[in-house]
Protein backbone atom coordinates (compact mmCIF):
# COMPACT_ATOMS: atom_id res chain seq x y z
CA UNK A 1 0.00 0.00 0.00
CA UNK A 2 1.44 3.36 -1.06
CA UNK A 3 1.36 6.24 1.39
CA UNK A 4 -0.91 8.23 -0.93
CA UNK A 5 -3.50 5.42 -0.65
CA UNK A 6 -3.71 5.34 3.15
CA UNK A 7 -5.58 8.65 3.49
CA UNK A 8 -9.34 8.99 3.66
CA UNK A 9 -8.86 12.68 2.87
CA UNK A 10 -7.89 14.44 -0.35
CA UNK A 11 -4.36 14.88 0.93
CA UNK A 12 -2.91 15.89 -2.44
CA UNK A 13 -5.39 18.74 -3.01
CA UNK A 14 -3.68 21.75 -1.51
CA UNK A 15 -6.03 23.53 0.86
CA UNK A 16 -6.71 27.18 0.16
CA UNK A 17 -5.19 29.01 3.15
CA UNK A 18 -7.55 32.01 3.10
CA UNK A 19 -11.35 31.84 3.09
CA UNK A 20 -12.96 34.51 0.94
CA UNK A 21 -16.31 35.42 2.43
CA UNK A 22 -17.43 37.17 -0.75
CA UNK A 23 -16.66 34.18 -2.99
CA UNK A 24 -20.14 32.92 -3.88
CA UNK A 25 -18.96 30.35 -6.42
CA UNK A 26 -21.19 27.28 -5.80
CA UNK A 27 -18.29 24.88 -6.38
CA UNK A 28 -16.17 26.69 -3.80
CA UNK A 29 -18.98 26.79 -1.25
CA UNK A 30 -19.77 23.12 -1.83
CA UNK A 31 -16.13 22.17 -1.30
CA UNK A 32 -16.01 24.16 1.93
CA UNK A 33 -19.08 22.35 3.26
CA UNK A 34 -17.93 18.92 2.13
CA UNK A 35 -14.65 19.29 4.04
CA UNK A 36 -16.07 21.11 7.03
CA UNK A 37 -14.76 19.98 10.41
CA UNK A 38 -17.37 20.83 13.03
CA UNK A 39 -15.55 21.00 16.34
CA UNK A 40 -17.29 21.26 19.73
CA UNK A 41 -16.82 25.03 19.89
CA UNK A 42 -18.14 25.43 16.32
CA UNK A 43 -21.18 23.35 17.21
CA UNK A 44 -21.82 25.47 20.30
CA UNK A 45 -21.53 28.77 18.45
CA UNK A 46 -23.62 27.70 15.46
CA UNK A 47 -26.32 26.45 17.83
CA UNK A 48 -26.30 29.79 19.64
CA UNK A 49 -26.46 31.88 16.46
CA UNK A 50 -29.10 29.81 14.70
CA UNK A 51 -31.23 29.67 17.84
CA UNK A 52 -31.20 33.46 18.20
CA UNK A 53 -31.85 34.03 14.50
CA UNK A 54 -34.79 31.64 14.26
CA UNK A 55 -36.24 32.62 17.63
CA UNK A 56 -36.56 36.19 16.32
CA UNK A 57 -37.84 35.20 12.88
CA UNK A 58 -41.01 37.31 13.07
CA UNK A 59 -40.06 39.97 15.63
CA UNK A 60 -39.89 43.48 14.22
CA UNK A 61 -38.45 44.88 17.46
CA UNK A 62 -35.45 42.55 17.76
CA UNK A 63 -32.49 44.47 19.20
CA UNK A 64 -29.71 41.87 19.46
CA UNK A 65 -29.00 41.71 15.74
CA UNK A 66 -25.19 41.73 15.96
CA UNK A 67 -22.79 38.77 15.83
CA UNK A 68 -19.13 39.37 16.79
CA UNK A 69 -16.72 36.55 15.88
CA UNK A 70 -13.21 36.93 17.27
CA UNK A 71 -10.05 34.85 17.36
CA UNK A 72 -6.41 34.77 16.34
CA UNK A 73 -5.30 34.84 12.72
CA UNK A 74 -6.15 31.60 10.94
CA UNK A 75 -8.55 30.43 13.65
CA UNK A 76 -11.46 30.05 11.23
CA UNK A 77 -13.40 33.27 11.92
CA UNK A 78 -14.15 33.97 8.28
CA UNK A 79 -15.13 30.38 7.58
CA UNK A 80 -17.51 30.29 10.54
CA UNK A 81 -19.19 33.49 9.38
CA UNK A 82 -19.36 32.23 5.79
CA UNK A 83 -20.86 28.88 6.81
CA UNK A 84 -23.49 30.67 8.90
CA UNK A 85 -24.49 32.66 5.82
CA UNK A 86 -24.62 29.55 3.64
CA UNK A 87 -26.90 27.82 6.16
CA UNK A 88 -29.23 30.81 6.46
CA UNK A 89 -29.57 31.03 2.68
CA UNK A 90 -30.14 27.28 2.45
CA UNK A 91 -31.18 25.76 -0.85
CA UNK A 92 -28.92 23.60 -2.98
CA UNK A 93 -25.33 23.80 -4.18
CA UNK A 94 -24.82 21.99 -7.47
CA UNK A 95 -27.76 19.73 -6.71
CA UNK A 96 -26.85 18.96 -3.10
CA UNK A 97 -28.94 20.20 -0.17
CA UNK A 98 -26.95 22.66 1.93
CA UNK A 99 -28.72 21.67 5.14
CA UNK A 100 -28.41 17.91 4.58
CA UNK A 101 -24.73 18.27 3.74
CA UNK A 102 -24.07 20.32 6.85
CA UNK A 103 -25.91 17.87 9.09
CA UNK A 104 -23.87 15.02 7.62
CA UNK A 105 -20.70 16.78 8.79
CA UNK A 106 -21.83 16.82 12.43
CA UNK A 107 -20.00 14.30 14.60
CA UNK A 108 -21.91 11.12 15.36
CA UNK A 109 -22.06 12.00 19.06
CA UNK A 110 -23.43 15.51 18.45
CA UNK A 111 -25.64 16.68 21.31
CA UNK A 112 -27.02 19.60 19.29
CA UNK A 113 -28.15 17.71 16.19
CA UNK A 114 -31.88 17.72 16.92
CA UNK A 115 -31.87 21.43 17.77
CA UNK A 116 -29.83 22.30 14.69
CA UNK A 117 -32.22 20.31 12.50
CA UNK A 118 -35.13 22.24 14.00
CA UNK A 119 -33.46 25.63 13.50
CA UNK A 120 -32.65 24.86 9.88
CA UNK A 121 -36.22 23.68 9.27
CA UNK A 122 -37.49 27.05 10.53
CA UNK A 123 -35.06 28.82 8.20
CA UNK A 124 -36.41 26.80 5.31
CA UNK A 125 -40.13 27.21 6.07
CA UNK A 126 -40.48 30.66 7.57
CA UNK A 127 -37.45 32.70 6.51
CA UNK A 128 -35.58 33.73 3.41
CA UNK A 129 -32.16 35.30 3.86
CA UNK A 130 -29.90 37.22 1.50
CA UNK A 131 -26.24 37.29 2.53
CA UNK A 132 -24.23 40.36 1.58
CA UNK A 133 -20.64 41.00 2.55
CA UNK A 134 -16.95 40.60 2.09
CA UNK A 135 -13.57 41.83 3.26
CA UNK A 136 -13.87 45.50 4.16
CA UNK A 137 -10.36 46.34 2.96
CA UNK A 138 -11.05 44.94 -0.50
CA UNK A 139 -13.98 47.35 -0.88
CA UNK A 140 -12.15 50.55 -0.02
CA UNK A 141 -11.55 52.71 -3.07
CA UNK A 142 -10.67 55.45 -0.61
CA UNK A 143 -9.45 55.21 2.95
CA UNK A 144 -12.04 57.85 3.83
CA UNK A 145 -15.04 55.82 2.65
CA UNK A 146 -17.52 55.65 5.55
CA UNK A 147 -18.76 52.25 6.66
CA UNK A 148 -22.29 52.80 5.31
CA UNK A 149 -20.86 53.46 1.85
CA UNK A 150 -18.62 50.39 2.03
CA UNK A 151 -21.63 48.24 2.93
CA UNK A 152 -23.64 49.60 0.02
CA UNK A 153 -20.73 48.85 -2.32
CA UNK A 154 -20.91 45.24 -1.14
CA UNK A 155 -24.66 45.21 -1.85
CA UNK A 156 -24.14 46.80 -5.28
CA UNK A 157 -21.43 44.36 -6.30
CA UNK A 158 -23.52 41.35 -5.35
CA UNK A 159 -26.45 42.68 -7.40
CA UNK A 160 -24.36 43.26 -10.51
CA UNK A 161 -24.43 47.04 -10.45
CA UNK A 162 -21.65 49.15 -11.97
CA UNK A 163 -18.61 50.12 -9.92
CA UNK A 164 -19.83 53.72 -9.83
CA UNK A 165 -21.54 53.87 -6.43
CA UNK A 166 -23.48 57.16 -6.97
CA UNK A 167 -24.98 55.73 -10.16
CA UNK A 168 -25.70 52.46 -8.39
CA UNK A 169 -27.41 54.26 -5.50
CA UNK A 170 -29.41 56.84 -7.45
CA UNK A 171 -30.30 54.86 -10.57
CA UNK A 172 -29.43 51.17 -10.69
CA UNK A 173 -31.12 50.32 -7.41
CA UNK A 174 -34.33 51.95 -8.65
CA UNK A 175 -34.14 50.01 -11.89
CA UNK A 176 -33.54 46.81 -9.94
CA UNK A 177 -36.58 47.15 -7.67
CA UNK A 178 -38.72 47.81 -10.75
CA UNK A 179 -37.34 44.64 -12.36
CA UNK A 180 -35.76 46.70 -15.17
CA UNK A 181 -32.10 45.81 -14.69
CA UNK A 182 -31.99 43.36 -17.59
CA UNK A 183 -33.50 45.94 -19.93
CA UNK A 184 -31.06 48.59 -18.69
CA UNK A 185 -28.13 46.26 -19.37
CA UNK A 186 -29.47 45.43 -22.83
CA UNK A 187 -29.90 49.06 -23.82
CA UNK A 188 -26.48 50.06 -22.45
CA UNK A 189 -24.84 47.21 -24.35
CA UNK A 190 -26.68 48.15 -27.53
CA UNK A 191 -25.68 51.82 -27.26
CA UNK A 192 -22.04 51.05 -26.47
CA UNK A 193 -21.59 48.04 -28.72
CA UNK A 194 -20.00 46.22 -25.75
CA UNK A 195 -21.02 43.43 -23.41
CA UNK A 196 -22.57 44.61 -20.17
CA UNK A 197 -19.63 43.27 -18.13
CA UNK A 198 -17.29 45.61 -20.00
CA UNK A 199 -19.56 48.59 -19.39
CA UNK A 200 -20.09 47.73 -15.72
CA UNK A 201 -16.37 47.40 -15.05
CA UNK A 202 -15.55 50.77 -16.60
CA UNK A 203 -18.53 53.02 -15.84
CA UNK A 204 -16.50 56.23 -15.99
CA UNK A 205 -15.65 55.65 -19.64
CA UNK A 206 -19.24 54.73 -20.49
CA UNK A 207 -20.92 57.45 -18.40
CA UNK A 208 -22.83 59.00 -21.31
CA UNK A 209 -24.05 55.59 -22.43
CA UNK A 210 -25.24 54.69 -18.94
CA UNK A 211 -27.09 57.98 -18.46
CA UNK A 212 -28.78 57.66 -21.84
CA UNK A 213 -29.73 54.05 -21.18
CA UNK A 214 -31.26 54.96 -17.80
CA UNK A 215 -33.30 57.77 -19.38
CA UNK A 216 -34.48 55.38 -22.09
CA UNK A 217 -35.59 52.67 -19.66
CA UNK A 218 -37.17 55.04 -17.13
CA UNK A 219 -38.62 57.83 -19.31
CA UNK A 220 -41.37 58.71 -16.84
CA UNK A 221 -38.80 59.49 -14.16
CA UNK A 222 -35.82 60.82 -16.10
CA UNK A 223 -36.53 63.45 -18.75
CA UNK A 224 -33.28 62.80 -20.60
CA UNK A 225 -29.67 62.06 -19.68
CA UNK A 226 -29.32 65.42 -17.88
CA UNK A 227 -31.92 64.35 -15.34
CA UNK A 228 -29.95 61.15 -14.67
CA UNK A 229 -26.78 63.20 -14.15
CA UNK A 230 -28.56 65.44 -11.65
CA UNK A 231 -29.74 62.42 -9.67
CA UNK A 232 -26.21 61.00 -9.60
CA UNK A 233 -24.71 64.33 -8.49
CA UNK A 234 -27.31 64.59 -5.74
CA UNK A 235 -26.15 61.21 -4.44
CA UNK A 236 -22.53 62.39 -4.44
CA UNK A 237 -23.45 65.50 -2.46
CA UNK A 238 -25.64 63.77 0.12
CA UNK A 239 -23.51 60.66 0.55
CA UNK A 240 -24.93 57.58 2.27
CA UNK A 241 -25.73 57.72 5.97
CA UNK A 242 -26.49 54.70 8.17
CA UNK A 243 -30.12 55.84 8.30
CA UNK A 244 -30.38 56.00 4.50
CA UNK A 245 -28.71 52.60 4.07
CA UNK A 246 -30.80 50.77 6.68
CA UNK A 247 -34.02 52.31 5.38
CA UNK A 248 -33.24 51.17 1.85
CA UNK A 249 -32.21 47.65 2.88
CA UNK A 250 -35.28 47.29 5.10
CA UNK A 251 -37.62 48.31 2.30
CA UNK A 252 -35.77 46.01 -0.09
CA UNK A 253 -36.30 43.10 2.31
CA UNK A 254 -40.00 43.87 2.68
CA UNK A 255 -40.41 43.78 -1.09
CA UNK A 256 -38.88 40.29 -1.17
CA UNK A 257 -41.40 38.70 1.21
CA UNK A 258 -43.27 35.88 -0.50
CA UNK A 259 -44.81 32.50 0.14
CA UNK A 260 -45.25 33.19 3.84
CA UNK A 261 -41.50 33.60 4.31
CA UNK A 262 -40.10 36.75 5.91
CA UNK A 263 -37.04 38.11 4.14
CA UNK A 264 -33.94 39.20 6.02
CA UNK A 265 -30.42 40.31 5.18
CA UNK A 266 -27.23 39.16 6.91
CA UNK A 267 -24.44 41.67 6.44
CA UNK A 268 -21.04 39.99 6.71
CA UNK A 269 -18.25 42.44 7.50
CA UNK A 270 -15.05 40.44 7.38
CA UNK A 271 -11.90 41.80 9.04
CA UNK A 272 -13.74 44.66 10.74
CA UNK A 273 -10.96 44.79 13.31
CA UNK A 274 -8.36 45.54 10.65
CA UNK A 275 -10.62 48.20 9.13
CA UNK A 276 -10.92 49.89 12.52
CA UNK A 277 -7.18 49.72 13.14
CA UNK A 278 -6.29 51.13 9.71
CA UNK A 279 -7.89 54.51 10.42
CA UNK A 280 -8.98 56.67 13.33
CA UNK A 281 -10.05 53.90 15.70
CA UNK A 282 -12.41 56.00 17.80
CA UNK A 283 -14.12 57.50 14.75
CA UNK A 284 -14.50 54.15 13.01
CA UNK A 285 -15.85 52.43 16.09
CA UNK A 286 -18.47 55.15 16.28
CA UNK A 287 -19.39 54.36 12.67
CA UNK A 288 -19.83 50.71 13.65
CA UNK A 289 -21.96 51.77 16.60
CA UNK A 290 -24.10 54.02 14.40
CA UNK A 291 -24.67 51.28 11.81
CA UNK A 292 -25.59 48.51 14.24
CA UNK A 293 -27.67 50.90 16.38
CA UNK A 294 -29.65 52.06 13.35
CA UNK A 295 -30.12 48.48 12.15
CA UNK A 296 -31.47 47.49 15.56
CA UNK A 297 -33.79 50.46 15.93
CA UNK A 298 -35.03 50.92 12.36
CA UNK A 299 -34.41 47.57 10.67
CA UNK A 300 -37.57 45.90 12.00
CA UNK A 301 -35.56 42.80 12.85
CA UNK A 302 -34.76 42.21 9.19
CA UNK A 303 -31.12 43.33 9.15
CA UNK A 304 -28.50 41.32 11.03
CA UNK A 305 -24.80 42.16 11.10
CA UNK A 306 -21.99 39.64 11.56
CA UNK A 307 -18.38 40.79 11.88
CA UNK A 308 -14.99 39.22 12.37
CA UNK A 309 -12.12 40.75 14.30
CA UNK A 310 -8.89 39.67 15.94
CA UNK A 311 -10.05 41.00 19.30
CA UNK A 312 -13.36 40.56 21.05
CA UNK A 313 -15.88 43.32 21.76
CA UNK A 314 -14.23 44.05 25.10
CA UNK A 315 -11.09 45.18 23.23
CA UNK A 316 -13.03 48.25 22.02
CA UNK A 317 -13.25 49.74 25.51
CA UNK A 318 -9.87 51.45 25.30
CA UNK A 319 -10.86 53.44 22.20
CA UNK A 320 -14.35 54.73 22.91
CA UNK A 321 -16.36 56.29 25.69
CA UNK A 322 -18.17 53.93 28.01
CA UNK A 323 -21.56 54.96 26.63
CA UNK A 324 -20.63 54.03 23.05
CA UNK A 325 -19.03 50.79 24.20
CA UNK A 326 -22.15 49.81 26.15
CA UNK A 327 -24.33 50.34 23.08
CA UNK A 328 -22.04 48.28 20.82
CA UNK A 329 -21.78 45.49 23.37
CA UNK A 330 -25.56 45.40 23.75
CA UNK A 331 -26.18 45.19 20.01
CA UNK A 332 -23.52 42.51 19.47
CA UNK A 333 -25.32 40.21 21.86
CA UNK A 334 -23.95 37.09 20.13
CA UNK A 335 -20.21 36.87 20.74
CA UNK A 336 -18.13 33.93 19.52
CA UNK A 337 -14.49 33.70 20.57
CA UNK A 338 -12.59 30.98 18.72
CA UNK A 339 -9.66 29.32 20.44
CA UNK A 340 -7.05 26.81 19.28
CA UNK A 341 -8.29 24.03 21.54
CA UNK A 342 -9.52 21.94 18.60
CA UNK A 343 -6.43 22.19 16.37
CA UNK A 344 -5.60 18.48 16.61
CA UNK A 345 -9.13 17.49 15.62
CA UNK A 346 -9.09 19.83 12.62
CA UNK A 347 -5.72 18.52 11.43
CA UNK A 348 -6.81 14.91 11.85
CA UNK A 349 -10.17 15.26 10.08
CA UNK A 350 -8.94 17.60 7.36
CA UNK A 351 -5.65 15.87 6.55
CA UNK A 352 -4.45 12.81 8.45
CA UNK A 353 -7.58 10.65 8.71
CA UNK A 354 -6.91 7.17 7.34
CA UNK A 355 -9.01 4.58 5.57
CA UNK A 356 -10.18 1.64 7.67
CA UNK A 357 -7.84 -0.71 5.85
CA UNK A 358 -4.89 1.62 6.44
CA UNK A 359 -5.70 1.97 10.15
CA UNK A 360 -5.76 -1.79 10.56
CA UNK A 361 -2.51 -2.22 8.63
CA UNK A 362 -0.69 0.53 10.56
CA UNK A 363 -1.94 -0.84 13.89
CA UNK A 364 -0.60 -4.27 12.98
CA UNK A 365 2.75 -2.77 11.96
CA UNK A 366 2.97 -0.97 15.29
CA UNK A 367 2.15 -4.19 17.20
CA UNK A 368 4.88 -6.05 15.31
CA UNK A 369 7.57 -3.43 16.01
CA UNK A 370 6.22 -1.46 18.93
CA UNK A 371 9.53 -1.38 20.77
CA UNK A 372 11.51 0.06 17.86
CA UNK A 373 8.78 2.56 16.94
CA UNK A 374 8.39 3.71 20.54
CA UNK A 375 12.14 4.22 20.90
CA UNK A 376 12.29 6.10 17.58
CA UNK A 377 9.30 8.26 18.45
CA UNK A 378 10.25 9.19 22.00
CA UNK A 379 11.88 12.57 22.59
CA UNK A 380 14.66 12.40 25.16
CA UNK A 381 15.68 15.16 27.58
CA UNK A 382 13.23 17.73 26.18
CA UNK A 383 11.99 20.70 28.20
CA UNK A 384 8.47 19.84 27.15
CA UNK A 385 6.83 16.46 27.48
CA UNK A 386 5.80 14.89 24.18
CA UNK A 387 3.75 11.71 24.14
CA UNK A 388 5.39 8.58 22.76
CA UNK A 389 3.65 6.70 19.94
CA UNK A 390 1.20 3.97 20.86
CA UNK A 391 -1.26 1.69 19.06
CA UNK A 392 -3.78 4.53 18.72
CA UNK A 393 -1.59 7.55 17.96
CA UNK A 394 0.81 5.87 15.51
CA UNK A 395 -1.86 5.17 12.83
CA UNK A 396 -3.45 8.55 13.48
CA UNK A 397 -0.35 10.70 12.86
CA UNK A 398 1.44 8.55 10.30
CA UNK A 399 3.54 9.34 8.23
CA UNK A 400 4.53 11.68 11.06
CA UNK A 401 5.50 10.54 14.50
CA UNK A 402 3.09 12.01 17.07
CA UNK A 403 5.64 14.31 18.69
CA UNK A 404 6.46 16.06 15.41
CA UNK A 405 2.91 17.31 14.90
CA UNK A 406 2.61 18.31 18.56
CA UNK A 407 5.87 20.25 18.29
CA UNK A 408 4.88 22.30 15.23
CA UNK A 409 3.17 25.16 17.15
CA UNK A 410 6.21 25.44 19.46
CA UNK A 411 8.63 25.54 16.53
CA UNK A 412 6.59 28.16 14.68
CA UNK A 413 6.23 30.17 17.88
CA UNK A 414 10.01 30.24 18.29
CA UNK A 415 10.43 31.47 14.73
CA UNK A 416 7.73 34.11 15.24
CA UNK A 417 9.35 35.38 18.43
CA UNK A 418 12.77 35.55 16.80
CA UNK A 419 11.38 37.66 13.94
CA UNK A 420 9.05 39.81 16.03
CA UNK A 421 5.87 38.33 14.56
CA UNK A 422 2.56 38.02 16.35
CA UNK A 423 2.38 34.85 18.46
CA UNK A 424 -1.28 34.51 17.47
CA UNK A 425 -0.09 33.20 14.12
CA UNK A 426 1.74 30.26 15.66
CA UNK A 427 -1.11 28.06 16.81
CA UNK A 428 -3.66 28.69 14.14
CA UNK A 429 -5.54 26.05 12.17
CA UNK A 430 -4.23 27.73 9.01
CA UNK A 431 -0.59 27.41 10.11
CA UNK A 432 -0.97 23.82 11.24
CA UNK A 433 -2.74 22.69 8.09
CA UNK A 434 -0.20 24.44 5.88
CA UNK A 435 2.82 22.91 7.64
CA UNK A 436 1.40 19.40 8.02
CA UNK A 437 0.11 19.17 4.45
CA UNK A 438 3.19 20.86 3.02
CA UNK A 439 5.48 18.37 4.71
CA UNK A 440 3.64 15.49 3.03
CA UNK A 441 2.99 16.73 -0.49
CA UNK A 442 6.19 18.76 -0.88
CA UNK A 443 8.55 15.93 0.14
CA UNK A 444 9.72 14.35 -3.12
CA UNK A 445 8.68 10.71 -3.48
CA UNK A 446 6.92 10.46 -0.10
CA UNK A 447 3.41 9.83 -1.38
CA UNK A 448 4.54 7.18 -3.83
CA UNK A 449 6.67 5.27 -1.34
Amino acid sequence: MLIKDIFATAIQERIEPVVKVADRNPAIQLNELQHLVITPQWETYLHRMLEAYTDAFDRDDEQGIGIWISGFFGSGKSLLMKVLGILLEGGDLLGQSVHHLFLSRLPGHSRERSDLERFLAICQRKLATSVIGGNLHAQLSSSNDPLALVVFKLFARQHGYTHNWPLAWAVEYQLDVRDLSAEFHRVASELSGQDWSEVANDPDFYTDVLYQAAATVLPDHFQGADAVERAVMAAVQSGITPEMLIDRLRRWCSAQDSGGRRHKVLLQLDELGQWIASGNANERIMQVQALVETAAQDGEGRLWIAVTAHGDVQALQQNVQQEQYAKISQRFDLQCKLSNEDISQVVEERLLRKTQAARIDLSQRFAQRSGDITDLGTVQQAQRIFASPDAESFPLFYPYLPWTVTAIPHVVKGIAQATGRDEALTGSNRTMIGVVQGGIIDTPGLLTS
